[in-house]
């Protein structure tokens, strides 16, 4: 039988995935924002990718690569067979984050097109929301990672080197 604290921290790693996709298309529909003009960025436009081209890119388009091929380029032997499970990967990732409403899909001319301006979305911007995330999601999160981290304050010299400066700031007093 599977302890459940082992089921806690894969749920856990999958909610980390879901933020970094977030938050590379996030960047990148940044990214891709600031190649508009000034008048279409200012009056609210968002610039809006489909999911193949954030995730797979185009071949005719070697300078945007997708999401699958960006963090590829530094491995010795690039297989295909690799690109093509990262694909698949992602694609699950981004339907899932489409389903729980962290990504809402927009109806274009071209199709239906991500964005990431949800409530949802909003609340897992940055590393902050992450940490804020993980630990509103998972009970177990605050022992996985709060424990350690006061332990770890605790016994530093920083901390110790705080109480003493108080302490002689008290005894001024």
């Amino acid at each position: 039988m599977i302890k459940p604290e082992i089921l806690y921290i894969k749920d856990m790693i999958l909610f980390i995935k879901k933020w970094w996709l977030l938050k590379n298309l996030r960047q990148e529909i940044n990214r891709h924002s600031g190649f508009q003009s000034l008048e279409d960025v200012s009056s609210g436009r968002e610039v809006l990718l489909s999911s193949q081209f954030f995730i797979a890119g185009k071949k005719d388009l070697p300078q945007y690569p997708g999401l699958a091929e960006k963090f590829l380029w530094c491995r010795k032997k690039y297989k295909p067979d690799k690109l093509k499970r990262r694909i698949k990967e992602y694609n699950d990732i981004f339907k899932v984050c489409v389903e729980e409403g962290y990504i809402k899909m927009i109806k274009t001319e071209k199709g239906d097109m991500p964005s990431t301006a949800t409530s949802k979305a909003h609340k897992l911007n940055g590393y902050i929301g992450l940490l804020q995330g993980i630990l509103e999601e998972y009970l177990y999160a605050w022992t996985v990672i709060l424990i350690p981290l006061f332990i770890g304050i605790y016994g530093s010299s920083i901390l110790k080197t705080l109480i003493d400066a108080l302490r002689d700031f008290i005894k001024l007093i």
